[in-house]
């Protein structure tokens, strides 16, 4: 049996070109819906570690608040 590819009708190899055309744009347009995915799960991703960074300042710095009224020593630095 022969290829398919290799058969002598023009119609059928005029259609493979456009075949391969659109599966190539839709890889184009999957890399582009998924690439726009990421970039926006990363910026999200980005907005939460800042509020949990500013957060967290702010409650250091409310302990560190707390223990000056009641004259209490620094904590010590976290140990690695």
């Amino acid at each position: 049996m022969l290829n398919p590819l290799m058969k002598k009708d023009t119609y059928q190899l005029e259609k493979i070109p456009l075949f391969f055309k659109r599966i190539l744009d839709r890889f184009d347009g999957l890399q582009t819906y998924v690439g726009e995915r990421f970039d926006a799960l990363e910026l999200q991703v980005a907005m939460r570690f800042n509020v949990m960074d500013s957060r967290i300042t702010k409650v250091e710095g409310d302990v560190t608040y707390i223990r000056t009224c009641f004259d209490l020593p620094p904590l010590p630095p976290p140990s690695s």
